[in-house]
């Protein structure tokens, strides 16, 4: 995948899939305090911010797009772990408010299924699912990511159709899990 130059200024030197992501990822993140204005020619104040993520989310569908089945059969793993990193900084300074942090895994939402999800054939879809279980599975996700995970998720699941029993029975299991684990902490939480 070639996205730019590798930096430096010579813009001869191609980048790799993940010096791509992480321009994006910087991009979108800076989108969230405003910055991305003044790359986009604006003024760079708060309220080109929405505006500015929901363009970086497009040119995230854009690269992905671009993406062949065999880069993505041995990188999915890492464009969801870019793609999803954006909201690792859903709870912090970044977004500063809960609307923001809201469309911010409403842009993400939008890359994982038209920049993804719509396109990948059985085996990447199943990949991807087992690639989203695992990050749903991981301790202390915020409610963004799992929001997002969920929804992929579903919308996979729901392509695959009966024939991913397996990968149902997973969810079911980690779904289980997790609201045993969040309704545990909230009894904790109360009785303290």
């Amino acid at each position: 995948a070639r996205c730019g130059g590798g930096g430096g200024g010579d813009a001869s030197v191609p980048w790799n899939l993940e010096h791509c992501l992480a321009f994006l990822n910087q991009h979108f993140l800076r989108g969230a305090g405003g910055g991305v204005g003044k790359l986009l020619g604006g003024g760079g104040d708060g309220g080109d911010s929405r505006g500015a993520r929901a363009g970086i989310a497009q040119a995230f569908v854009v690269f992905l797009t671009g993406l062949t089945a065999t880069e993505l059969d041995g990188n999915m793993s890492t464009v969801l772990q870019m793609v999803l990193g954006v909201l690792v900084n859903a709870n912090n300074k970044v977004y500063t408010t809960t609307a923001d942090a809201v469309q911010a895994r409403v842009c993400v939402s939008y890359v994982l299924r038209v920049g993804l999800g719509v396109r990948l054939g059985e085996n990447l879809q199943q990949q991807a699912c087992r690639t989203l279980l695992v990050v749903l599975k991981q301790r202390g996700q915020n409610e963004q990511i799992r929001a997002a995970v969920l929804r992929e998720l579903v919308h996979l699941l729901a392509e695959l159709g009966p024939g991913v029993t397996p990968i149902a029975d997973q969810l079911r299991g980690t779904l289980l899990l997790l609201l045993t684990t969040t309704t545990d902490d909230h009894t904790t939480a109360t009785a303290a």
